[in-house]
């Protein structure tokens, strides 16, 4: 299910920033980078992002419509998939808890860095550098000859992401495309000295 909600909140351009960037707005993007280059466009892109989210009217609705409909489309998957699992009636204050995921997202869409989110495949040795058991009282010894069963939550490392060339697309700088999903190039060589947050993961 982590795997799902991953993909519902971190695929495709992110909705909260719709009708950000009207025809006019993209003219003047186009003569930023003539005049300057594509790095000064996803500049300006990060600065105008950064007020729309600051407003307070935009984290009233927007962000709150964000929240309620990442709720329900995941709701609607999990009842589909366990149609006799309580599903996330059964989480305490569950919007406060999608609140949180949003806003995590906000934050790593407003850093200069990149991140990545990495999934372990089942199957995989455990690799103590970027998994950690979901039994707290296992250590990384006791995994280190095994395999991954389950992954139950992601991976989060820092990218060094290539520089956009100057015949970029201006999309390609704009926040509400910025990528989180990997590769698969990406994925095959991840660094992982680059953790933030380790993969929690089921053994057999």
């Amino acid at each position: 299910m982590s795997a799902v909600l991953c993909r519902l909140l971190f695929t495709g351009p992110e909705p909260m920033c719709r009708g950000q960037h009207p025809t006019q707005t993209m003219c003047a993007y186009e003569l930023i980078r003539q005049n300057e280059n594509i790095a000064a466009v996803k500049h300006y892109d990060l600065v105008t992002t950064q007020l729309l989210f600051a407003n307070a009217e935009f984290r009233k609705k927007v962000i709150q419509s964000r929240v309620e409909n990442l709720s329900c489309r995941f709701s609607k998957v999990l009842t589909k998939a366990y149609p006799r699992a309580a599903g996330i009636a059964a989480i305490n204050e569950p919007l406060v808890w999608f609140d949180r995921v949003v806003r995590l997202k906000k934050t790593l869409m407003m850093s200069p860095r990149d991140y990545r989110i990495h999934f372990v495949v089942p199957g995989t040795p455990y690799d103590a550098r970027w998994m950690k058991p979901e039994d707290i009282d296992t250590t990384d010894a006791e995994c280190r000859d095994r395999r991954v069963k389950i992954c139950l939550f992601p991976a989060l490392a820092e990218h060094t992401a290539d520089a956009l060339g100057p015949d970029a697309d201006i999309e390609d700088a704009l926040v509400m495309n910025k990528p989180f999903l990997p590769s698969s190039r990406e994925r095959e060589g991840f660094n992982r000295a680059n953790m933030i947050s380790k993969a929690v993961v089921l053994v057999e």
